[in-house]
């Protein structure tokens, strides 16, 4: 991953590339995290990441039963 972070204040801001098999690019932005930033950023990457292969796992599976019937 490529990534940018921004902070000021209580502001928390962190954008970036994700090079996986499926790319993807991700921005989060929040007030969140009482000077935790780094660690909620991570978190919620985290979750997002998990639901990135969710997505595609599935509809991998899906897609593939719809035009084959497997």
């Amino acid at each position: 991953a490529a990534h940018k972070y921004g902070e000021y204040k209580y502001y928390y801001h962190d954008i970036g590339i994700v090079y996986d098999n499926k790319p993807y690019a991700v921005t989060i932005m929040t007030l969140e995290g009482n000077r935790d930033f780094v660690n909620k950023v991570r978190d919620i990457n985290s979750h997002i990441y998990e639901l990135h292969n969710l997505y595609y796992s599935n509809r991998e599976k899906s897609c593939r039963l719809e035009v084959y019937g497997e």
